[in-house]
């Protein structure tokens, strides 16, 4: 699983709050016939206090692969 991951692409959106951000990977997601998984910053930040970070990084890559290839959005 680790290989498959690690071949993907990252692409950073960046803009103020209301920018259309979202919009624009659900629309992206909509015509590529593509899977969007929106992972919750706030909860991944939690997960670093924690100390499970590497387990819940292994969970969001099985559900995006699980998905169908889901392109993995943190939001």
């Amino acid at each position: 699983m680790c290989e498959a991951v690690a071949q993907k692409k990252i692409l950073f959106l960046t803009g103020e709050a209301g920018s259309g951000r979202k919009t624009l990977l659900i629309k992206y997601c909509q015509e590529k016939h593509r899977p969007l998984l929106m992972i919750d910053s706030a909860r991944l930040a939690g997960q670093l206090k924690t100390g499970n970070i590497a387990e819940y990084i292994q969970e969001i890559a099985l559900e995006a692969l699980l998905q169908g290839d889901a392109l993995v959005a943190f939001t």
